[in-house]
């Protein structure tokens, strides 16, 4: 959880009577690396089934007593942890929310880029083509499954609000989630629309972590197809009444989407429509949710050339496909995120 200042403190931040400099480049970076310590040697884990002390935690994790209350104490400042009387445990929304099983291999995928993207200077003077790393990265091994294990916690995070704002026309059967990977959006979507056929499309390692999901959703998973595909190689089955996409558009090139958007266009029947959820770093929104769109575009030219585009880019690529009557919602519980909606215009 992020440091909160309170008032009087934002207030001498602001004033520059605090250094924020600090906070960001002495502070940010060792609370991202108390977390993924944590994750690496199961401090986590070794607390899921009750409090217990530094010696205890430490016996458990096979590390060092004292390294492992010095990391403690931080995670307790960070809201993971709480502390009574020596022993440490889990907050409840830690206990709520924290993936602790997929933790390490989220952890595996977050340090290599955070390592790559150590490279910023070159990249900004250069941007070279792909990024750091690339989607080419994640195709397999290590990578791919820390990858699919945070896209899949994130999605858990917003998936109810997305599927609450998600508004459908009455006959549409079939969707389309491209680049669906874990699938989680197009379950929720066929729980709430029960005529619903979902189709999720995207590469091996993407339907792989759907294989991982769909079990888990046995009330709509007999209405989920798995397609094995590439979007930005392949064209898009045809016949989709709607087309969803979540975070796809930030991590592709603008000749990318264009052409993307325009398979899409395809890909619709003549009322079709288009549900995209994605950071739109300029529409109004609060300053935290702005900052989060604006580090999403960073994150993703680092890592694949991509960026958090701006809504008027995102409405040009989705009126040049031939939608119109376009829409734009904020999430509440994912600052910066933004759903965005379009309809086939007529021909």
């Amino acid at each position: 959880m992020p440091l909160l200042p309170n008032p009087s403190e934002r207030w001498n931040i602001r004033a520059g009577r605090t250094p924020g400099l600090l906070l960001d480049v002495r502070m940010a970076p060792h609370q991202f690396l108390a977390v993924i310590g944590a994750a690496e040697v199961g401090l986590f884990d070794a607390l899921r089934d009750g409090p217990a002390d530094a010696a205890s935690l430490a016996k458990a994790t096979d590390s060092s007593p004292v390294g492992i209350e010095v990391l403690a104490k931080v995670l307790v400042a960070l809201g993971y942890l709480d502390e009574e009387d020596g022993r440490y445990a889990l907050t409840e929304v830690s206990a709520k929310t924290l993936p602790i099983d997929e933790l390490p291999a989220m952890a595996a995928f977050l340090k290599e880029g955070v390592r790559q993207s150590l490279d910023i200077a070159r990249v900004v003077k250069e941007n070279p083509p792909g990024g750091v790393l690339g989607w080419g990265a994640i195709r397999s091994g290590e990578m791919a499954l820390g990858y699919h294990a945070l896209m899949r916690w994130l999605a858990s995070s917003v998936v109810d609000e997305v599927a609450r704002r998600a508004t459908f026309p009455r006959a549409a059967r079939r969707l389309l989630d491209v680049g669906g990977a874990h699938g989680l959006y197009t379950m929720a979507l066929c729980r709430k629309y029960p005529l619903l056929q979902g189709a999720v499309f995207d590469l091996p390692a993407g339907l792989a972590s759907a294989k991982q999901t769909l079990p888990l959703n046995s009330d709509v998973s007999d209405r989920i197809e798995l397609v094995q595909g590439d979007f930005n190689q392949d064209e898009l089955p045809e016949g989709q009444d709607v087309v969803f996409l979540a975070n796809i558009v930030h991590g592709q090139t603008a000749e990318n989407n264009a052409d993307l958007f325009q398979k899409i266009g395809r890909a619709t029947t003549r009322r079709g429509m288009v549900l995209i959820l994605e950071q739109v770093p300029d529409v109004p929104q609060t300053q935290l949710g702005k900052g989060i769109a604006a580090i999403f575009g960073l994150m993703l030219y680092l890592f694949s050339s991509g960026q958090a585009y701006p809504y008027e880019r995102l409405t040009g690529w989705l009126e040049d496909a031939g939608f119109g009557d376009i829409k734009r919602q904020e999430l509440r519980v994912a600052p910066g995120f933004s759903l965005v909606s379009a309809r086939k215009r007529p021909r």
